[in-house]
């Protein structure tokens, strides 16, 4: 009978706990996300680049435009090059 009454009392103590805690989070939060800046993302397919040089001449014209490289996505089981990530801060 005690090992009930324990057990009520610490389901009921938690499920208060869990109460507070998101009642918390939604109601005295920050009420909005500002970012410092906006990025653009850009992806590019790599799959018709068979030459280091082609690869070469994206990276220096997305360069030119003011893209910066980001991401390069490698597929092991056919060992190329899949895709290429640039981003741009606005």
């Amino acid at each position: 009978m005690k090992e009930s009454k324990f057990a009520r009392i610490t389901l009921v103590l938690l499920i208060i706990l869990l109460s507070l805690d998101i009642g918390s989070r939604l109601f005295f939060g920050p009420s909005g996300v500002s970012a410092k800046q906006r990025v653009q993302y850009k992806v590019i397919s790599l799959m018709g680049l068979n030459a280091v040089t082609d690869y070469e001449k994206l990276l220096n014209d997305m360069a030119d435009k003011g893209w910066e490289l980001d991401q390069v996505v490698y597929k092991i089981t056919t060992r190329q090059l899949e895709w290429v990530t640039f981003r741009k801060p606005s």
